[in-house]
């Protein structure tokens, strides 16, 4: 009956009268209402999530008596709780009368020194973007091998030490790398000593006394890197069960949709599992920053929105894009162009980091480091 009345209107510019109704549904019983139009959606909504819970009832009583399915039960009840949350759209209503009170948040965050969003701990990515909001979804792309993980794992370790949750999903590196990479940004180690087991016991030393002064903390970064055939609803389980204030997914073309298909393709479902994402982002006010592939020839000019691999939608469903690019120069002065390729709110532009994966340094380049830099060898 919804889409009769959605194609009826959109053919007619009107919706059907009760007696076009009786004509061309004849099998539809009318019910005449006096009630409000408010009540009758409450209803609605009521009547729509009891259908999907008494559902999800028996597809849960199906499952708990699968052994194959019994370790992973805890994430089939947090994807329904998504599809529960998704089922029908929210009703809040912003409204431009509460002026005054956008002005007291204004200035509580003047006062507190705090941007709007979780800081990227780049500072020009955070003057041109406010940090990264409740509501969004950010790309990191880059060509193979340039560092997209690497972005990824910085953005969640300034974001811890700016006092932030952040929940690291790895669908391609295993936890235990990933940890160590974050224990040697905390810690100043050298990395790769860390993996010769050769680092000196004063860095020894540093890096227990790093790890006691952590164990007091109050926030974490806890690391996923097993879930089997992941999907936005895992990803959107995982974020209800650590209730993060950031989650960052390495990375998107390792991602299955949730709607799988035999025959689709790869296009369609990176169109999926974005706007997925994307609604994860809006639906539980937690923002998502994920990497992706861009295709050859981004290995010269470097990552454009017009060069993301397998589907543009990764471009036109993020709020912010960021891309990276290095040639062989700049790897030799261990350094990394950034781009702002797209920002929903704001300006676009480049600047330089310094890139030293052997101590773990991700940062923006300052004048310091611009004048004092090294001559390359010949």
């Amino acid at each position: 009956m919804f889409e009769y009345i959605t194609d009826y209107a959109r053919n007619y510019k009107s919706p059907p009268s009760t007696s076009a109704v009786a004509s061309d549904r004849p099998n539809w019983e009318i019910e005449h209402s006096q009630d409000p139009l408010e009540y009758l959606i409450d209803k609605f909504t009521v009547t729509c999530k009891r259908r999907l819970s008494q559902e999800a009832l028996l597809e849960l009583a199906v499952l708990t008596k699968d052994p194959d399915e019994g370790a992973d039960l805890d994430l089939h009840f947090l994807e329904i709780s998504r599809r529960l949350a998704t089922l029908v759209p929210s009703a809040k209503v912003a409204r431009f009368s509460d002026m005054d009170k956008r002005v007291d948040d204004y200035e509580v965050r003047v006062k507190e020194g705090k941007i709007t969003g979780v800081p990227f701990g780049f500072p020009t990515l955070d003057e041109w973007t406010g940090g990264i909001q409740s509501h969004e979804l950010v790309v990191i792309a880059g060509f193979s091998g340039l560092g997209k993980s690497t972005m990824l794992m910085a953005l969640a370790f300034n974001a811890w030490s700016q006092g932030y949750t952040p929940l690291y999903i790895s669908l391609e590196m295993e936890a235990g790398a990933i940890l160590r990479k974050f224990d040697a940004m905390a810690a100043s180690l050298d990395y790769s000593k860390i993996k010769q087991l050769k680092l000196p016991q004063d860095q020894i030393k540093n890096w227990r006394k790093t790890a006691q002064d952590i164990s007091d903390k109050t926030h974490d970064i806890p690391v996923v890197d097993s879930i089997r055939g992941c999907t936005p609803d895992h990803i959107f389980a995982e974020t209800v069960r650590h209730k993060p204030d950031l989650v960052l997914v390495d990375y998107l073309s390792l991602l299955r949709t949730s709607r799988a298909s035999r025959n689709m393709s790869m296009w369609q479902s990176l169109t999926e599992i974005t706007q997925d994402l994307k609604q994860n982002a809006r639906t539980l006010g937690i923002p998502i920053v994920a990497a992706a592939q861009t295709n050859r020839s981004s290995g010269k000019e470097g990552a454009e929105l017009d060069n993301i691999g397998y589907s543009l939608s990764v471009a036109q469903d993020s709020d912010i894009m960021i891309g990276l690019f290095a040639d062989d120069e700049l790897r030799e002065r261990k350094e990394m162009e950034i781009r702002l390729n797209k920002n929903r709110d704001g300006r676009l532009g480049k600047f330089m980091a310094r890139w030293d994966h052997d101590n773990m340094e991700f940062r923006q380049l300052t004048l310091k480091d611009k004048f004092n830099k090294p001559e390359i060898p010949e």
